[in-house]
């Protein structure tokens, strides 16, 4: 955390005349000094819960012809419950477009820098909860082992949240 705050002071310094990156990492550095724990701790507690709830119900499952269809559920469930789950980013994100509404109204930044900052400052997050998500599925319904495969699965559960949480 301390490095990525070191990172937007040093933009803060460096884009201090540019009317669009000088907003973006006044934006970008707020967000990152007062993350709402709240609303991270509950989606990391509720991305595991449901990862286990997944892999007790598809528990080992054995790499035959008679398990393809439990395999296709389990990884269906994973990315459609993954997806829906990122309403629970939603009053954080209430809470960031309430702080840009006054702010915007004395002219510090428009909705693109806004945007930026949200993506900048979220997307490391979403993949810490999908590596943690996908750990703990993999292991326990027994997908087939190999880090290509592991990635590949993160990929797109990763790939899935951004559009659906703004970040």
């Amino acid at each position: 955390m301390d490095f990525l705050l070191e990172q937007f002071e040093t933009a803060k310094c460096t884009y201090i005349n540019d009317p669009f990156m000088s907003p973006c990492c006044n934006s970008g550095w707020a967000k990152l000094d007062n993350p709402d724990i709240l609303a991270y701790g509950v989606r990391v507690i509720m991305y595991l819960g449901l990862a286990n709830l997944m892999g007790t119900v598809w528990l080992r499952l054995k790499p035959n012809e008679n398990t393809i269809q439990s395999f296709f559920n389990a990884i269906f469930f994973g990315s459609a419950f993954v997806s829906f789950m990122t309403v629970a980013y939603i009053p954080a994100f209430l809470e960031d477009l309430s702080t840009y509404k006054k702010e915007s109204l004395e002219n510090m930044y428009g909705p693109a820098a806004f945007l930026l900052a949200n993506v900048i400052v979220g997307l490391p997050f979403l993949f810490l909860i999908t590596i943690l998500f996908a750990v703990v599925e993999c292991w326990m319904t027994d997908f087939r082992s190999g880090g290509t495969v592991f990635f590949r699965f993160v990929m797109w559960l990763f790939l899935s949240q951004p559009n659906l949480s703004s970040c």
